[in-house]
């Protein structure tokens, strides 16, 4: 693989590039925030909220419908205000709705799988995801793959998000802190389904690959690669 020429640590994204998990994560959504009267095509989905933490999600959503944020508010008197044990309690009830489904509706990406268990030969591996810890080790440890992953940046983990670079360059300060080496960014690639993704990719100095299993080829033209699926030969 040309691209990775000169890369000593890979960091995948784990929905969308590890896991075929997009959709699945949109309709719990969507099955949360239509209890509270409000609604969300997969379109705006992608384009606004694809890449952010479920919290992340909630907060921007509400916010853009509107809803006020008053952290400290108990009760809101069915008013269009957005507590933040309202916030806590649609995390929770989002995460519950996706365990009970991921077992049976969860699948790997095609092509994915093949490619980790080659590059774990040749590079080392981390994760830099939005999605919490549970909903990322629970699918690696089902596939046998988790092992081959150094480093797990999960929600929470950074301070800030992506389109940040912060998780991207997290998961490479754990990674040289952890084997005590100097990987630069310019020594890393990232591996992602989305824009925002892609753009926290090159900010922190890294190069991308990107799939297209989210967003058309079009709309991830910032990276350095562009493909339907990987293999070793990419």
């Amino acid at each position: 693989m040309e691209i990775l020429k000169g890369i000593k640590l890979i960091i995948f994204d784990f929905d969308g590039v590890i896991m075929d998990s997009e959709k699945l994560h949109y309709d719990k959504f969507c099955q949360v925030i239509g209890v509270h009267g409000e609604k969300l095509g997969w379109e705006e989905y992608k384009r606004k909220y694809l890449a952010l933490s479920d919290h992340d999600c909630f907060m921007a959503l509400f916010q853009d419908r509107g809803w006020s944020f008053n952290p400290d508010l108990e009760i809101t008197g069915g008013k269009r205000i957005l507590t933040q044990k309202l916030l806590d309690e649609m995390c929770r009830e989002k995460e519950k709705l996706f365990k009970s489904a991921m077992n049976t509706e969860l699948k790997p990406i095609p092509g994915t799988l093949a490619f980790i268990r080659w590059a774990s030969l040749k590079y080392r591996l981390a994760i830099a995801s939005g999605a919490i810890r549970p909903e990322i080790e629970e699918p690696l440890r089902q596939l046998g793959i988790f092992e081959l992953f150094e480093v797990i940046v999960a929600a929470g983990d950074a301070a800030q998000g992506k389109p940040h670079p912060e998780p991207f360059l997290k998961a490479l300060e754990l990674v040289n802190k952890k084997n005590g080496i100097s990987i630069l960014p310019a020594e890393s690639a990232v591996i992602e389904d989305s824009v925002h993704g892609v753009e926290g990719a090159k900010k922190a100095g890294m190069k991308c690959i990107a799939l297209t299993t989210s967003y058309p080829a079009e709309m991830l033209k910032n990276a350095d690669l562009t493909i339907e699926r990987l293999n070793i030969s990419c």
